[in-house]
C-alpha cells in the first residue's frame, strides 16, 4: 500500500493471551507486554521508547500493543524514508520474541503502571463492561480471564511466574510478523524480516513441546440473560442486545463470503436505525450495531441503543422491532446496493 506515504505498519502477533493463564498467572500476559517496552537483552531501560520517540513514531498507553484473551500483539507505525529505521524496528521485534528482560526489579517497577491501568478501568463504563462480559460468557473460562488480571497477582505475583510464562508461550510456532507499507521491494522486506529473526534462539529452559491452549466454546442457553446496572457516575442511559454464535475464520472463500454478508447486514441495519434517529421525537438518541470476534471461538452481534432517561423500554422496543423486520422481511435490493 502506498498510503500513508513513506510509512510502514508492523505487527508482531503472539498466539497467547489471558485465556492461557492459570489462577496464579492472572494478569501475567498483560504485564509481560508492558515489560517488552521497558527493556530487552540489547535495549536497556526504556531505550526502545527513546528509539520510537527519535523516529517520530507514535507511542503511548494502548497505542503500541494490546493483550486480549486470545493473543498479544505489538504494533508500530514507522517512517521508512529514513536510513535503517525498518531494520531497527524489526530488530526490536526480534528482541520481543525471545529476549524481553524480566528481572525481579523490572517486574516490581512495572507493577505500578499496570495498577494505574486497573484503577482507570474501574470507572462507571469499566464496571458496566465487566458485568456485561461476565454475564455474556457465564459458564466459560473466558468469563474469568479478563486480560487486566487480578490485583493480587499484579501487586504480589512472583517474578519467576512471569519468566516461566514468557519462556513457555513466546516461541516461533506461536508468532507471526506482519509488515504493510509503502514498500518498493517486497522481497527486500521479507529478507530483512528473516535476517532479524534469524538471531532468535529458544529461551533457556523453554519446553520442547508447543503447549496447547484450551479455548472453550460458549455453551448455548435457552433463556436470555439479563443484567441491569445503575451507577451514579454513568452519564447516559444505554441498552445493549447481544447475540452469540460460533466464530468462523476468514481464511477461505466461504469464510470471506460470510464476513461480507455480516458487514452488509450491519451497514443496512445501521442505515435504518439512522433514519429513525433523524425523525421528530425518535425513540432513542442513537442506535448502531456491531459484529466482532469476542473470543477466538465466539462472534457477537450487538445492538447498542442510547436513549433518554426513563425511556429504556421504548428504545429497546424500537431496536428489537427493526431486528424483527430484518429477520422476517430482509432488506431491499436498494438497501444492499452500498
Amino acid at each position: 500500500t502506498h498510503k500513508p506515504k513513506d510509512r510502514a505498519a508492523l505487527a508482531l502477533a503472539v498466539d497467547v493471551g489471558s485465556i492461557a493463564e492459570t489462577e496464579e498467572e492472572r494478569g501475567v500476559a498483560h504485564l509481560v507486554e508492558h515489560l517488552a517496552f521497558r527493556a530487552t537483552e540489547s535495549n536497556d531501560n526504556f531505550a526502545i521508547v527513546k528509539f520510537l520517540e527519535s523516529i517520530g513514531a507514535e507511542f503511548g498507553a494502548c497505542q503500541n500493543a494490546y493483550t486480549s484473551m486470545d493473543e498479544t500483539v505489538y504494533e508500530l507505525l514507522v517512517p521508512i524514508d529514513k536510513p535503517n529505521v525498518l531494520e531497527q524496528a524489526l530488530d526490536v521485534y526480534a528482541e520481543f520474541a525471545t529476549k524481553i528482560r524480566i528481572s525481579d526489579a523490572d517486574v516490581n517497577d512495572e507493577r505500578g503502571a499496570v495498577m494505574e491501568e486497573l484503577r482507570m478501568g474501574r470507572d462507571a463504563r469499566g464496571r458496566a463492561s465487566e458485568a456485561y462480559w461476565k454475564m455474556l460468557m457465564q459458564g466459560s473460562l473466558y468469563a474469568e480471564r479478563l486480560p487486566i488480571g487480578l490485583e493480587k497477582v499484579i501487586r504480589e505475583g512472583d517474578p519467576e511466574v512471569f519468566r516461566r510464562f514468557y519462556k513457555k508461550w513466546y516461541r516461533p510456532e506461536r508468532m507471526a510478523v506482519v509488515a504493510a507499507g509503502d514498500f518498493e521491494n517486497l522481497g527486500a522486506v521479507e529478507k530483512l524480516i528473516k535476517q532479524a529473526f534469524a538471531k532468535c534462539a529458544p529461551a533457556e529452559g523453554q519446553p520442547k513441546e508447543n503447549p496447547k491452549v484450551e479455548r472453550p466454546l460458549i455453551a448455548p442457553h435457552v433463556e436470555p440473560r439479563i443484567t441491569c446496572m445503575v451507577d451514579r457516575e454513568a452519564t447516559k442511559t444505554s441498552v445493549t442486545v447481544t447475540f452469540k454464535y460460533e466464530a468462523s475464520e476468514c481464511a477461505t472463500p466461504s469464510g470471506f463470503f460470510t464476513k461480507t454478508v455480516e458487514d452488509s447486514f450491519k451497514l443496512a441495519l445501521d442505515n435504518r436505525l439512522y433514519k429513525i434517529m433523524r425523525k421528530a421525537d425518535p425513540p432513542f438518541f442513537s442506535a448502531a450495531c456491531s459484529i466482532e470476534e469476542a473470543t477466538r471461538t465466539t462472534t457477537i452481534f450487538s445492538l447498542q441503543i442510547v436513549c433518554e432517561e426513563g425511556k429504556a423500554k421504548q428504545g429497546l422496543e424500537a431496536g428489537l422491532r427493526e431486528l424483527t423486520r430484518a429477520r422476517l422481511h430482509g432488506f431491499s435490493e436498494q438497501e444492499l446496493r452500498i
